[in-house]
């Protein structure tokens, strides 16, 4: 059987946790609650997800 799985070195496995972790953490800070539920604008969610290296080729 094949293994198409890439080895990431543990250094790109950590900067990729951290990206993820503050994206989240930017979107928590940028969400507005309304009836008990968090949300975010879809404009302002791009924009986030934009300046996150990690991401910002879904963009391109």
């Amino acid at each position: 059987m094949d293994n198409n799985r890439i080895k990431v070195p543990d250094s790109s496995v950590a900067n990729i946790e951290y990206e993820y972790e503050e994206a989240v953490k930017q979107f928590k800070n940028n969400s507005i609650e309304l009836n008990g539920e968090k949300y975010i604008d879809l404009n302002t969610a791009i924009k986030l997800l934009k300046n996150v290296s990690t991401f910002s080729s879904l963009f391109s």
